[in-house]
């Protein structure tokens, strides 16, 4: 309690509240919502609520190659957790990008029928007849065709998503197996993309 009668609690009080609510939710087979601003401790939060699915892995993991899947916005983080959990093979932590690739990237038919449809593509694709005989690529360089490979632009990924989501149910996107919890530490994210 400060001077003025109000009770205060630390960070770190709030903190080790906020980690028994994330538990209590895991717990209960609940959904929960962790919403902070930067340097408030969410990955703190994350990594320690990964360590408690870890050592109970057999309880949160029950199916064989079942993995937990952390989405974070940036490569730093992504590092950040890989390197707190040291490397687990039953975290897969990813950057959006990278886990909207994963899932997208068995699909080149359909993702090769969509590229002509986003946006930055109708100049590069001027004189071209078709698509069909290309491989695909990702990578965060320049977007084009090169040597019969289209290469996708950071953009283009979230764009192709959405797209093919429209199509696609996303059971059928991701093998059995597939991660129990979904972490998403993003900024923004499309205005159209599908909500759940």
């Amino acid at each position: 309690m400060n001077q003025t009668g109000v009770s205060v609690t630390t960070a770190e009080e709030e903190s080790k509240e906020t980690l028994q609510s994330i538990l209590a939710a895991l717990s209960d087979g609940r959904n929960f919502k962790l919403e902070a601003g930067a340097g408030a401790g969410k990955t703190h939060s994350l990594v320690d609520t990964l360590r408690h699915i870890l050592i109970n892995r057999r309880r949160f993991l029950p199916r064989q190659g079942q993995r937990v899947a952390c989405i974070t916005y940036t490569n730093v983080a992504r590092n950040e957790i890989i390197r707190r959990t040291d490397g687990s093979p039953h975290i897969f932590a990813e950057t959006i990008h990278g886990f909207l690739w994963e899932i997208i990237s068995p699909f080149r038919k359909s993702l090769l029928h969509e590229i002509p449809h986003l946006s930055g593509w109708d100049r590069i694709l001027e004189g071209q007849v078709s698509l069909e005989a290309c491989d695909i690529s990702y990578d965060l360089g320049f977007r084009g065709i090169h040597e019969n490979t289209v290469r996708l632009h950071h953009d283009d990924i979230p764009a192709l998503a959405i797209r093919l989501s429209s199509t696609r149910s996303f059971g059928t996107w991701y093998p059995t197996g597939s991660p129990s919890f979904l972490w998403m530490n993003i900024r923004t994210l499309p205005r159209d993309w599908p909500r759940s």
